[in-house]
């Protein structure tokens, strides 16, 4: 009887016990089957069939979050814009001193560029780092191949036993069960890392966004190197029409 898993021949234990063994101290035995409803060879099936699927998932997964993501900031900053311009179209409209007005219409374009400049340091400072566990998600995803490869091993080996295929599966299927089991462990943690991340960035983008656009202004008149618009965004009466702009049109982002 063969034991390519099993502890009672060491010697001919499966090279994959080598390369995955600290899984070990992470899993329980996963129970795809009863053992008293299925062969070896239905678990074999059932364990491989979990194995790619589970590889699978994390190919699409690293696939399509950059493209989720992207769309996802691409919508917050869109719209952080928009507030931007609300911003800077209440507080004209009902600016007093007409030469600031025609000054600060005249400017608008400038200043817009100074507001886009503003949100987007935000975004640049807190970017969602999901992107560094990309290298993890190409290591679980080379892991699942070489499992398999494994797998495909076993099969053919068996087939090939002097005890038959059920009765040498039968020694070496569940050491695979559990591989498969910390594989998907993993996968899932390393998933769970990635939203955590990017939950991060996107609230930190938030609170920086919120924070320059209360005071946007401020952020325009330290930036911007016109003395007109400066000498408007510092008149006597210009920071309390530029807060009451600001309070009335956050919440179209906020």
């Amino acid at each position: 009887m063969y034991c390519l898993y099993t502890g009672s021949c060491k010697a001919r234990r499966f090279v994959i016990y080598r390369e995955m063994k600290y899984f070990a101290v992470i899993i329980a035995i996963l129970a795809l089957l009863p053992q008293d409803e299925a062969t070896s060879i239905d678990d074999f099936n059932t364990t491989v069939s979990a194995l790619s699927e589970i590889k699978l998932s994390l190919e699409l997964y690293k696939k399509n979050i950059p493209e989720e993501e992207s769309l996802r900031l691409a919508a917050v900053m869109n719209a952080a814009q928009q507030t931007g311009i609300d911003v800077l179209i209440a507080a004209i409209d009902n600016w007093e001193d007409k030469q600031c007005k025609e000054i600060l219409l005249k400017k608008a374009k400038v200043i817009m560029k100074m507001i886009n400049e503003v949100l987007t340091k935000c975004f640049e400072e807190n970017e969602p780092r999901w992107v560094t566990y990309a290298y993890q998600i190409n290591q679980l995803i080379t892991v699942g191949k070489d499992v398999e490869a494994k797998a495909d091993f076993l099969k053919d080996y068996c087939s090939n036993s002097t005890d038959g295929l059920e009765t040498c599966l039968n020694e070496n299927v569940l050491f695979l069960m559990r591989m498969v089991a910390a594989y998907q462990k993993l996968a899932g943690e390393v998933r769970i890392k990635v939203q955590a991340d990017v939950g991060m960035g996107f609230m930190l983008t938030g609170a920086c966004l919120q924070r320059v656009t209360e005071d946007i202004f401020t952020e325009i008149r330290n930036r911007i190197d016109d003395n007109e618009v400066v000498e408007c965004l510092t008149a006597t009466g210009a920071p309390q029409l530029i807060e009451s702009a600001s309070l009335m049109k956050r919440s179209s982002f906020f």
